[in-house]
């Protein structure tokens, strides 16, 4: 998941085909799901300044949002 901080767009490399992205806030509210492909990007640009939290197929990541 790169790049931290982000300020449009996130850009993500898997090994697998596909992956499933829960975006939560840092409460933990869940605010979106995404289906990405193996390098998929998010965009990121609607999103509040902030921290937030991303599950990628059971794996979470902390982003920051500038």
């Amino acid at each position: 998941v790169f790049p931290n901080p982000v300020l449009d767009k996130i850009y993500i490399t898997r090994s697998s085909t596909s992956s499933t992205i829960d975006v939560y806030s840092v409460l933990g509210k869940k605010i979106n799901t995404i289906r990405i492909s193996e390098k998929g990007t998010i965009d990121f640009s609607l999103y509040k300044k902030g921290v937030y939290l991303l599950d990628i197929d059971g794996y979470v990541q902390r982003v920051i949002k500038n």
